[in-house]
């Protein structure tokens, strides 16, 4: 596609986000870092600031830096993208649910249960009401929110 298309283009933003993926499923985090972050500064140009795929393409970002253990960095890409999400696709959308199931990740490995069962519960109450209860995204919801009420004493 790069010799093809203009380096700004967004066919070129979601290779990168792509690549990126198949390096993460392969343990190079950090070459997928690169790649997220190549496909979110291509975003932001082509795209914008308020566009679902730079709002894809932040939360991509952000899940290879969590799992790089690099959670302060991570965070406001994540709240970046629940922003853009919301606004773009609205509250009751399938992309909502997953930016607040990630950023209740997010809290959970900082050790901060309110915040992280609040984003469950949204996550819950999206995937349930949009999905049905039947749906993968629910099940996995729905023990997020389990687990942290089961650590938080609310259950």
């Amino acid at each position: 596609r790069r010799c093809v298309l203009a380096q700004d283009h967004p066919d070129i933003a979601a290779s990168c986000d792509q690549l990126g993926s198949l390096l993460q499923e392969g343990g190079k985090l950090e070459e997928a870092a690169a790649l997220y972050g190549e496909a979110l500064d291509i975003s932001r140009r082509a795209l914008g600031e308020d566009h679902p795929d730079t709002a894809s393409s932040c939360n991509n970002l952000a899940g290879v830096l969590q799992a790089l253990g690099r959670l302060g960095e991570a965070e406001p890409l994540l709240k970046k993208s629940l922003e853009v999400t919301k606004r773009t696709l609205g509250e009751r959308h399938p992309h909502t649910a997953t930016n607040y199931n990630n950023l209740g990740v997010l809290y959970r490995s900082r050790g901060d249960v309110r915040a992280a069962r609040e984003n469950f519960e949204a996550a819950y109450h999206i995937t349930v009401a949009v999905l049905g209860m039947e749906h993968a995204d629910t099940a996995t919801a729905t023990c997020n929110l389990a687990v942290s009420m089961m650590v938080g004493g609310g259950y």
